[in-house]
């Protein structure tokens, strides 16, 4: 059982690495689809503190064929709206109702997937730091 706790984290870390190797100018857009969100709110100059995307992938994250994710944008006022892609991870629009913005987004380099990989990774050095 131990030794697949161990694989499973080295693949983590294989992706993670694979990933951060790649020449700074390899990335042509955001790496997360909190990224794309935050150069619209800039573009629209909206203030915000907080930017939360919750993922979400039909019919299943395994045969991800559609995208949907559920915004929620923290500042003065707090504003929610959904990310729709038509394709698995690109062509994809923000939508914020209560802030009048309808936008394209940039498509995402990173899919949800490896950033949540890069999330545990990056709770689980924390929790062996903190073990120290």
């Amino acid at each position: 059982m131990r030794w697949i706790v161990w694989l499973t984290l080295g693949g983590a870390l294989l992706i993670i690495a694979g990933s951060a190797a790649l020449p700074a100018g390899a990335q042509q857009g955001p790496g997360t689809y909190r990224e794309a969100v935050i150069a619209v709110l800039d573009a629209y100059d909206l203030p915000y503190e907080d930017v939360r995307v919750v993922h979400g992938c039909a019919p299943s994250y395994q045969n991800c064929r559609s995208y949907h994710g559920e915004v929620t944008i923290i500042g003065t006022r707090t504003h929610t709206g959904a990310i729709d892609c038509r394709e698995r991870w690109t062509n994809c629009t923000l939508t914020l109702p209560g802030a009048g913005v309808r936008a394209p987004l940039a498509d995402v380099v990173e899919e949800p997937l490896v950033d949540r990989v890069r999330r545990v990774v990056e709770e689980v050095r924390e929790q062996i730091r903190a073990a120290r």
